[in-house]
């Protein structure tokens, strides 16, 4: 929830109650942060990161351009956090060689390389900001690798507008999954040999 006369975003993990008319809100977890401040502190994510913070909203994903880095969901994390995170996720069972929340990937390709790529057009536009700005660890959950985080439609179906998402419903690599749908760009590279880790210095303008 963003309130735009005031400057803060509010966040919240599990609400239990949406009480339309007015009232309380009820969750499990949540915080706040200054939408023009650094983000963090908003405890709804592992990492502290603010709700808003990397998502991939439907009109980015449409216009085939998403201007910021990616705000990464991991499988499990390493037992501390690296810069800009303020937060650790839930641990690995062996978290050596586990990613840290706040950790930056990099898809080392060539905008020309990814366009060359034999996959749907809203999978080149993620593959190129991951490529131009990387993506963040940011929360465990899943057990997937990673997952990229998108903008909620009930952002659209709360206030009685339709789902925008459904227009991506018949692209190739999108499916319906217990109704959300689900966009798939596991198989879009070779992540094992294309994917980097940056040093956390690069957060911290240290390097």
């Amino acid at each position: 929830v963003v309130e735009q006369h005031t400057g803060w975003e509010y966040d919240f993990w599990r609400v239990e109650n949406d009480p339309r008319g007015g009232g309380t809100i009820r969750a499990e977890w949540g915080g706040r942060t200054r939408v023009d401040g650094d983000g963090l502190a908003s405890d709804a994510t592992a990492a502290n990161f603010g709700l808003l913070a990397g998502i991939i909203r439907f009109e980015e994903l449409a216009a085939g351009r998403i201007d910021h880095a990616l705000f990464l969901f991991v499988g499990c994390a390493a037992e501390e956090h690296v810069p800009p995170a303020i937060g650790n996720g839930s641990e690995c069972d062996d978290p050596q060689d586990a990613p840290a929340m706040g950790q930056l990937f990099w898809l080392d390709m060539s905008f020309e390389e990814i366009d060359a790529l034999d996959v749907a057009p809203w999978t080149k536009t993620i593959l190129r900001a991951l490529a131009e700005y990387g993506g963040y660890a940011g929360d465990t959950g899943g057990n997937e690798a990673f997952a990229v985080h998108f903008e909620s439609a009930t952002s659209y179906t709360g206030y009685g507008q339709p789902n925008p998402w459904l227009v991506f419903a018949d692209e190739p690599g999108v499916t319906s999954w217990r109704g959300p749908l689900r966009f798939d760009i596991a198989d879009a590279v070779d992540w094992g040999s294309r994917l980097r880790v940056i040093d956390p210095c690069h957060a911290t303008g240290e390097c």
